[in-house]
């Protein structure tokens, strides 16, 4: 049985690329369920880039690739979900620092 796309995304949601990965092995006629867009969304997600710099959702099939995450690139992800992490530290203190300027400007 293969429940409707919204279900099967709201569960999936809680599956890292390993877990998904096993999850379809023993069940694989859920994939069909889950439409490109979500998994090009997914990895995104998990690889911590820029939207633009990827293919398409028509161009790939983003359901293999996000299951493929963990195991092709472990090494890759570490340094990019370190980049994620840094990126999202500079944004913090670029925030901070424009909402110190602007209580400055306040003050004058």
């Amino acid at each position: 049985m293969v429940p409707p796309s919204d279900i099967a995304m709201m569960i999936m949601d809680y599956f890292d690329p390993g877990d998904a990965k096993n999850f379809f092995a023993v069940c694989p006629r859920w994939k069909q369920a889950i439409p490109a867009r979500y998994w090009r969304q997914r990895s995104i997600k998990a690889l911590g880039v820029e939207e633009d710099i990827l293919p398409d959702e028509n161009s790939l099939n983003w359901g293999e690739f996000y299951c493929q995450i963990e195991d092709e690139y472990h090494s890759v992800m570490s340094g990019l979900r370190n980049r994620a992490r840094i990126l999202s530290y500079l944004r913090t203190v670029r925030d901070d620092f424009l909402k110190s300027l602007t209580m400055e400007e306040g003050l004058d």
